[in-house]
């Protein structure tokens, strides 16, 4: 299956798919090639990651690449995994390339809060080392980024809503 044509997911914009291109706890990050959907070493990262990072497909953000997300998730990933993802909230950053934050579906809200505070200080530790992180947005704040980021794929690639 070639990732491009993966969905935003059903429940968007609350719960969406996610494809992973680094996994927590790895410095490697992964290129994604998708005439041969396969997924590359990209550029060796200095510090390990805190969490899983990916993109949500059928999105296109500021930047013109997918909206990023990260994914908090106790569980083992792999690079190039599509999973489901319960967006939680945002991670605005000063240059605009804000990241959604999201767990792995079906986790608890109490787990949610116990992991988050957490992970989210070592992801912004991880952030603010290269990049000036502004704070976090709620949940309603990422839901609107996800939709316009959404809106302006379809008006790029003349696309209708899955």
């Amino acid at each position: 299956m070639n990732r491009l044509r993966a969905s935003i997911g059903p429940g968007y914009p609350k719960r969406v798919f996610a494809i992973l291109e680094l996994v927590k706890g790895s410095r490697m990050r992964y290129e994604y090639d998708s005439k041969s959907d396969t997924f590359y070493p990209g550029r060796k990262l200095m510090n390990p990651f805190p969490a899983n990072y990916g993109w949500i497909p059928e999105t296109l953000s500021s930047d013109g690449e997918h909206l990023d997300v990260v994914v908090i998730s106790d569980r083992r990933h792999r690079v190039g995994d599509i999973i489901q993802v319960d967006v939680v909230g945002i991670l605005l950053r000063k240059d605009l390339d804000h990241k959604v934050i999201g767990v792995l579906r079906g986790t608890p809200h109490q787990q949610v809060t116990k992991i988050s505070e957490d992970v989210l200080a070592q992801v912004r530790n991880w952030y603010d080392s290269m990049f000036r992180i502004e704070g976090y947005g709620d949940a309603d704040k990422a839901f609107e980024l996800i939709i316009e980021a959404h809106e302006a794929y379809k008006r790029k690639f003349n696309k209708t809503t899955r």
